[in-house]
């Protein structure tokens, strides 16, 4: 199965940002910074180029729980950065996803009259994206099961 990953980004990011609080700047770095491991701010001076100026970013991050921060053992930098696990969970959720390997946490029964109307829209699709995502797994079990049974005959 062919797997198009940004059909359903707009609506997985909208996702994300709603359920965690996430600015879309702290959304970008978080998926920035994944796979970096520690980095100082001068790993992000490319990227913070792209965003508004925002002094305190890094710091409201680490204060939400989004980074961890290390005194530097050199004197290049001032502080050594790391994703936190927190912020870990949520990237590797977001990607299982886009992977169609999980689905986002929306309670079963959830009353959307509750919620705003754009987040009552964005979920309403969500639950939709689910629907068919689950749609398209039956099929390709049950084309699998037809092809195992047509190769043993």
């Amino acid at each position: 199965m062919k797997i198009n990953y940004l059909k359903y980004w707009k609506a997985v990011r909208y996702y994300f940002k709603m359920k965690y609080g996430l600015s879309q700047e702290e959304l970008d770095i978080l998926l920035y910074i994944y796979d970096l491991g520690y980095f100082s701010t001068r790993k992000l001076d490319k990227l913070e180029k792209l965003f508004s100026w925002d002094k305190d970013r890094i710091t409201k991050m680490c204060t939400n729980g989004w980074l961890g921060a290390f005194d530097s053992p050199t004197k290049k930098d001032r502080k050594i950065y790391e994703i936190s696990p927190k912020g870990k969970r949520v990237i590797t959720h977001m990607y299982n996803i886009l992977n169609r390997e999980a689905g986002p946490y929306i309670e079963k029964g959830q009353n959307l009259a509750d919620l705003p109307y754009m987040e009552r829209r964005y979920t309403r699709f969500l639950i939709e994206m689910m629907e068919e995502i689950e749609q398209e797994k039956e099929r390709k079990r049950l084309e699998d099961q037809r092809t195992t049974t047509t190769s043993r005959s």
